[in-house]
């Protein structure tokens, strides 16, 4: 493929940039061109993406001078795209060169490290010019992703810690960034399912506040004190507007977002966050601030508290866990679909998580008891009524935990499942939630024979 394709993809590449170079070009011409170097940009990437291959090495200044020039043209009116929502193919051609100079900065950094820092100046001014419309959120989302990547390597710290590098950064590509969109809010309240699938089970779709988040990680991991300080004023901003102005929850919520990536250090998929930062106080900021809006009447804050609780179980603690519990359990009959997933999904996490150390769990049957019927009560509802994953998990979580504390329960509740799945097998459509289904009628019948061996028999006349 090398020996034969190498070498006319770069002559191509090279001839397109020439003529588009030389202008006149019509317009229908100008469209096919760009088109060109955007599936010239992705095959480079893939060819690019195994091994750096001798080839490229070699012609490193033909390609790298090439995305360069594309990335720092102006805009040509006729490829911008009139939907608000759609990329144009301008748009899609940058984009797709972030990825590919991201990809030599984590793997060729030595044979990329005298084109980087153009590239850094480049995206950085890049990200300062670009609105928020949806049609600029990938483009945005890997031009992120490739300051991240070259801000996770600390041989690149000169990059951004001369001058007011990291106040700009800060200020002008990460804030405008991490905020709350009017197009997010439309989303949230219109396609719950779409929201939840972007934001909390991190789909491959590029999002703005996930690559600003991921940045931010990214230079704390070099410039922790410095990173706190700056975006510390903001969020101590953001807060005190709410404070005196409720109606400035946009503000909070991206707060929350902020103290989550300045205080992450370590985190699993498992446990969640395991090591929080020394500088910033994320047990006082739960108290002071998180913990008295989870329930709030606005469903985007909720959520965002929510989804923060999840993330710092571990560090929040048994106690304070323990005593968000009933908040749960009435975030579970919510009138917004998204903060009764985060709520069912914060559920399920806490239950399942054992402390890295001890191994011991996170919360006690002891703990749970207090509110274990009215979680069952409400889990059992939302699985019963709709094909909500995580509330099936965290029902399947509970019966685990609580076992024969929950017997008096149990009969009604494996009617309700016989029933859902009648339901379901007539038309099975979400297999994860299918699955967990199943899980929760197993449990039923192990709690049942463990508690009465002679209860067997009622299963075989139903």
């Amino acid at each position: 493929m090398l020996d034969n394709f190498a070498t006319p993809l770069t002559e191509l590449f090279k001839r397109v940039l020439t003529i588009i170079n030389a202008g006149n070009i019509a317009d229908d011409k100008v469209k096919l061109l760009y088109n060109t170097l955007a599936l010239i940009a992705k095959v480079f990437y893939s060819l690019n993406y195994q091994d750096l291959p001798e080839f490229f090495e070699d012609n490193i200044a033909v390609w790298m001078d090439g995305f360069h020039a594309l990335l720092t043209a102006p805009n040509i009116k006729i490829l911008e795209s009139d939907d608000d929502e759609q990329a144009g193919i301008q748009e899609q051609l940058k984009a797709q060169i972030c990825e590919c100079v991201s990809l030599y900065t984590v793997k060729y950094g030595e044979e990329f490290e005298n084109h980087l820092p153009k590239f850094v100046q480049a995206v950085w001014q890049l990200l300062t010019s670009i609105g928020l419309e949806l049609k600029y959120d990938v483009l945005v989302s890997n031009a992120l992703s490739f300051l991240g990547s070259v801000a996770d390597q600390t041989g690149n710290n000169k990059l951004f810690s001369e001058g007011e590098a990291l106040k700009t950064i800060c200020e002008q590509v990460i804030m405008p960034n991490v905020g709350f969109r009017q197009q997010d809010e439309e989303l949230f309240e219109d396609n719950p399912e779409e929201w939840i699938r972007r934001d909390l089970e991190g789909s491959d779709q590029a999002t703005r506040r996930r690559a600003a988040c991921d940045l931010i990680r990214s230079l704390s991991r070099n410039f922790e004190s410095q990173i706190t300080e700056i975006l510390g004023a903001h969020i101590n901003q953001a807060l005190e507007s709410y404070k005196s102005d409720n109606s400035q929850w946009k503000l909070k919520e991206a707060a929350i977002f902020l103290v989550a990536s300045l205080g992450t250090k370590k985190k699993t998929e498992r446990h969640g966050v395991t090591e929080t930062s020394s500088i910033l106080p994320v047990v006082q900021f739960w108290e002071q601030y998180i913990e008295g809006d989870l329930a709030s009447n606005r469903p985007q804050l909720a959520s965002a508290c929510l989804k923060f609780f999840s993330s710092f179980r571990i560090i929040i603690g048994r106690e304070r866990v323990g005593k968000a519990l009933p908040a749960l359990s009435k975030l579970l009959t919510h009138n917004s679909p998204v903060v009764a997933a985060y709520a069912a999904h914060a559920i399920e996490r806490i239950m399942m998580t054992k402390l890295p150390k001890t191994k011991e769990p996170l919360v006690t049957r002891e703990l749970v008891q207090p509110v274990q019927n009215d979680l069952l009560l409400q889990l059992g509802q939302i699985v019963s009524s709709s094909e909500n994953e995580f509330a099936a998990k965290a029902l399947c979580k509970l019966l685990a935990l609580q076992r024969e504390l929950l017997l008096s329960a149990v009969p009604d509740l494996v009617q309700m499942i016989h029933t859902r799945l009648k339901e379901l097998c007539a038309n099975p459509a979400r297999p994860n939630f299918n699955h967990n289904v199943f899980e929760c009628l197993a449990l039923c019948i192990r709690i049942l024979c463990q508690a009465q061996p002679d209860a067997t028999k009622s299963f075989e006349d139903r």
